[in-house]
C-alpha cells in the first residue's frame, strides 16, 4: 500500500510539473494575454505562399497605432528562430511579422518574379512584396514607423 501511495504522489506531481511548465511557456509566450499571436499563409502575385507569423499586441487598436517591425530569419532558418525577438518587440508595443521568406521552410518555393527574387545572391525582397500589401491595411499599424530587419541572410 505504502508504495501505491508514493506512487499516486509521483504521478500527481509530475502533472502538477507538466500543467504549470505548459501553463507558464502559454503564458510567457503571450505576455500572459496582452500580445496575440497569429499564424497567416500569405499569397503572393504568383500564387505563391509566405508563411508568416502576426505579433500584435493588445493595445495596438485603430485610435492606439503601434509601430510596425518585419523581421527576417537568417540563411537556412525559419522564422521560428526570430521568435524570441518578435515576442519581446511586441511586449514592449511594436506590432512584428515574422516570415519564412520565399523557398524556405512554410513558404513555397516562388514560381515567378512577383516579389523579385532575382537579387544580389538571389535574396530580393522574398516576400515582401506580399506582406507589404498586406500590411498597409492593417489599420492598427502606425505607417511612419516602420522597420525591417533581420538576423544574418535574412539582413540582405
Amino acid at each position: 500500500m505504502k508504495k501505491l501511495s508514493r506512487m499516486s504522489i509521483a504521478l500527481i506531481l509530475v502533472a502538477l510539473i507538466f500543467v504549470t511548465s505548459l501553463t507558464l511557456i502559454i503564458g510567457t509566450s503571450t505576455s500572459w494575454g496582452k500580445v496575440e499571436i497569429t499564424d497567416l499563409d500569405l499569397v503572393t502575385a504568383d500564387g505563391d505562399k509566405i508563411h508568416t507569423l502576426l505579433y500584435k499586441p493588445k493595445s495596438a487598436t485603430k485610435d492606439n497605432k503601434a509601430p510596425l517591425v518585419i523581421m527576417a530569419h537568417g540563411g537556412s532558418d525559419m522564422l521560428e528562430q526570430v521568435s524570441s525577438y518578435a515576442i519581446e518587440l511586441s511586449r514592449r508595443g511594436y506590432v512584428v511579422v515574422s516570415y519564412d521568406y520565399a523557398a524556405q521552410a512554410g513558404s513555397d518555393v516562388p514560381t515567378g518574379d512577383s516579389e523579385g527574387n532575382s537579387g544580389i545572391s538571389g535574396y530580393g525582397k522574398r516576400g515582401l512584396n506580399t506582406i507589404w500589401n498586406t500590411v498597409k491595411f492593417f489599420n492598427y499599424v502606425d505607417m511612419d514607423h516602420i522597420v525591417t530587419m533581420g538576423h544574418s541572410g535574412g539582413g540582405m
